[in-house]
């Protein structure tokens, strides 16, 4: 697992930097549309790095503990996160 992920993120370096060439670089609809790419690219990794965690647990690399935790504090720091494309208006991919 911790190779594949490794795999799937060697390209995305490359794919991060020509898009902010087209972001800085473009007109608006392409630096827009490089934005939304960026935003989606963002996703992946962390999904991509979702799966690095997943395999340093189960190789023991990680060890969970459960704790107790205020609800609130979890949304609200989960808001606080999101705010500034919350503020945008903008569709969260």
């Amino acid at each position: 697992m911790a190779s594949l992920a490794h795999e799937l993120r060697n390209p995305l370096a490359p794919i991060r930097n020509g898009l902010q060439i087209l972001r800085f670089g473009g007109s608006g609809e392409i630096a827009e549309n490089a934005r939304k790419t960026e935003r989606q690219l963002a996703q992946m990794v962390r999904l991509i790095d979702d799966l690095l965690d997943l395999s340093r647990i189960s190789r023991g690399k990680i060890e969970l503990r459960s704790e107790r935790v205020e609800l609130v504090k979890v949304i609200q720091q989960a808001v606080e996160t999101s705010r500034p494309l919350i503020d945008q208006g903008g569709t969260i991919y």
